[in-house]
């Protein structure tokens, strides 16, 4: 990723509606983890929470092996999944990619209840 644009709590607490559920899994103290984990920790937020009840996070602590690579797997209402390895990923750039899927399901929601009209 070239350059990490900032997802303001406004544009956050509007897309999160259409994210079903996040789930991270991460060596609890692995150095590779710390993206995973504090991106984790900033989606459980009870802010996001309010805006989306259904919204489901959830992490997983694996051990700590040099073959285990954290990952976060998101589900949006529109169906579609998003997996990641996110050792290279700062927690922002993860913050924008979730978040570009969730802009993508609104959209794709948006087009599918104009078919239906």
């Amino acid at each position: 990723m070239s350059s990490v644009k900032r997802i303001t709590k406004h544009v956050a607490h509007d897309l999160i509606k259409y994210a079903r559920s996040l789930a991270v899994t991460a060596p609890y103290y692995g150095e590779k983890s710390n993206s995973a984990l504090e991106f984790y920790r900033q989606m459980n937020s009870p802010n996001l929470k309010a805006n989306n009840d259904s919204f489901e996070v959830s992490i997983k602590s694996v051990g700590v092996k040099d073959d285990v690579v954290p990952k976060m797997r998101a589900e949006f209402l529109n169906g579609d999944v998003m997996e990641v390895d996110t050792a290279s990923y700062s927690a922002m750039q993860l913050r924008e990619l979730f978040y570009e899927a969730a802009k993508e399901a609104e959209s794709s929601l948006a087009s599918d209840d104009k078919k239906k009209r």
